[in-house]
């Protein structure tokens, strides 16, 4: 993955990148639309 590779395997692995894939995806391919994309990431930080 070139995320991986820019950041380095430590800072990668300590990360919430598959987090914020699966977020992406369910935004990007959602049947709804959002009014704010913001909303459903700041479910994943609480």
């Amino acid at each position: 993955m070139v995320i991986q590779e820019e950041l380095g395997e430590h800072r990668f692995s300590h990360g919430r990148f598959d987090d914020a894939a699966r977020l992406m995806e369910q935004i990007t391919t959602s049947d709804e639309l959002i009014d704010f994309l913001t909303l459903p990431g700041y479910r994943l930080l609480a």
